[in-house]
C-alpha cells in the first residue's frame, strides 16, 4: 500500500535557537499530516463534529535523525500500520525530496473518543475500511520502549502553566503539540536554574540537541487550566542523558501528560557526539535521578 505524502517548506518561526526546526513543530507537522489524510480518507473536521467523534493521541516517539532548516522543503509520508477496536498506529517519515535519507521518524497510537464522554468507542466499521492499512508490522524496527519515569529528585524544577487560548484546538482541547512546548520552557529553565544556558553551550563549543521525544498523553487539558510541568534526568552517560517531565492539573492534581526526551551533547564544529563536560553531574547533582 503506498503512503500518502504531503510537502511543506519550513518557516523561519518553526526553528529553534540553535536554527533547527523546532522540536514541537515536528508535532505540529504530524498534526497537520495526519488530519490531510483523514480529509482523504472522506473525514474532515465538519463529519466528525457530526457524529460526535473525534481521534486523539495517546502516545507519540519522534527520532531526529538529522537537522532540518530554514526554507528546506518537507516531505511528510504517513501510513496506518494497525487498526485495533478503538485505536490505530500512524507512523510517519520526515524526508527532503532530493534525498532518500531520512531526517526524522515518528508513530502516534491514536485513540478514537466519543465527544460527548471523551472515553474510548469502537472505530465505525465504515471508517475502520477506509483506513488503508499498510501491510507491515505493527512495531517498526525504530520504535522503542516507553522509559520509565525516574523517582523524582529533590532538586526537580516545576512551572506553573495556564492553558491560553492559542493551545486550543477547535475541539476545545489542548493541543498535544502544546504539552510539548510547555516540557521545553520547562527544561531550559531547569538549565538556567543549575547554572547552565544554551549560549553557555555554545561558547564552549557544545550544545544539547534531541536526539528521541516520547510523550504519554493521559487526559486533555482546557482553556484556562492551571498546569504544573515538572522536569528532572537521569541516566547521565558519556553523551546522553535522559530528561523526564509530568504535567498535572492543578485544580485536582490529575496527571495530564508524561514526557521523556534523550538529549545528545554535540560539538558545533563537526556536528558528531562530544563527551559530556566533566562538570555536568557536579553542577546538576540534586537535578539527578539516581
Amino acid at each position: 500500500m503506498a503512503k500518502s505524502v504531503y510537502s511543506y517548506k519550513m518557516r523561519h518561526y518553526e526553528c529553534d535557537g540553535l536554527g533547527h526546526l523546532y522540536l514541537g513543530s515536528y508535532l505540529r507537522y504530524i498534526h497537520e499530516t495526519a488530519a490531510r489524510a483523514s480529509v482523504e480518507e472522506g473525514y474532515d473536521p465538519t463529519r466528525f463534529a457530526a457524529i460526535k467523534q473525534i481521534w486523539l493521541p495517546r502516545r507519540t516517539q519522534i527520532d531526529m535523525l538529522r537537522p532540518l532548516y530554514f526554507g528546506d522543503m518537507i516531505e511528510v509520508k504517513t501510513e496506518v500500520i494497525a487498526v485495533r477496536p478503538d485505536s490505530m498506529t500512524r507512523v510517519y517519515e520526515f524526508g527532503k525530496p532530493d534525498s532518500d535519507k531520512l531526517n526524522a521518524v515518528a508513530y502516534t497510537d491514536l485513540i478514537y473518543l466519543n465527544r460527548g464522554t471523551m472515553q474510548s468507542a469502537a472505530i465505525p466499521t465504515e471508517i475502520a475500511a477506509g483506513l488503508a492499512v499498510a501491510s507491515a508490522s505493527e512495531v517498526p524496527a525504530w520504535r522503542k520502549p516507553f522509559p520509565r519515569l525516574s523517582i523524582r529528585p529533590s532538586g526537580s524544577v516545576t512551572q506553573l502553566r495556564r492553558v491560553g487560548w492559542r493551545d486550543v484546538a477547535p475541539e476545545q482541547i489542548i493541543y498535544n503539540a502544546a504539552y510539548l512546548d510547555y516540557m521545553v520552557d520547562c527544561a531550559m529553565q531547569a538549565g538556567i536554574t543549575y547554572g547552565w544556558t544554551m549560549a553557555a553551550g555554545q561558547e564552549e563549543g557544545y550544545v544539547f540537541v534531541a536526539r528521541r521525544q516520547w510523550i504519554d498523553y493521559l487526559a486533555p487539558a482546557g482553556l484556562r487550566d492551571e498546569l504544573e510541568v515538572a522536569t528532572w534526568i537521569s541516566e547521565v552517560k558519556r553523551s546522553t542523558v535522559m530528561r523526564h517531565y509530568t504535567i498535572h492539573r492543578v485544580a485536582d492534581g490529575k496527571p495530564m501528560a508524561q514526557g521523556h526526551t534523550l538529549f545528545m551533547t554535540i560539538d558545533l564544529e563537526t556536528g558528531r557526539p562530544v563527551r559530556m563536560p566533566p562538570t555536568f553531574k557536579e553542577r546538576f547533582a540534586s537535578h539527578i535521578s539516581e
